[in-house]
């Protein structure tokens, strides 16, 4: 992926471009903010963005920071019950299936 940069110079003056403006506003750091970017970019030309659901949109924009709290697997699990079929397709991409939530749920109670 070619690097992103949050500021561009132009004529002496420095002006922040789309990411940078992004970043700053919704206070996600510059490496994150990279990332996200990373992953709407494969998302758009690789694995065919759904839009009939927020879900993927809201997965992809989701920030990858660390020291997360184990979720609640149960509810997970439960929550997956009553995904619509757009829902299911976008779960699908991320390989969550049933399966999966009850493996974690199992080893991570």
């Amino acid at each position: 992926m070619q690097k992103q940069h949050f500021l561009i110079v132009e004529g002496g003056k420095i002006f922040p471009t789309p990411l940078g403006k992004a970043a700053f506003t919704s206070s996600i750091p510059p490496e994150e903010s990279r990332q996200i970017f990373a992953d709407l970019v494969d998302a758009r030309q690789t694995q065919s963005l759904i839009l009939e659901t927020d879900l993927h949109l809201l997965y992809l924009i989701t920030p990858h920071f660390k020291g997360l709290i184990e979720p609640n697997w149960n509810a997970f699990l439960k929550q997956f019950k009553r995904l619509n079929k757009a829902e299911l397709l976008v779960a699908g991409i991320y390989k969550i299936t049933t399966e999966y939530l009850m493996w974690a749920r199992e080893i991570r109670p």
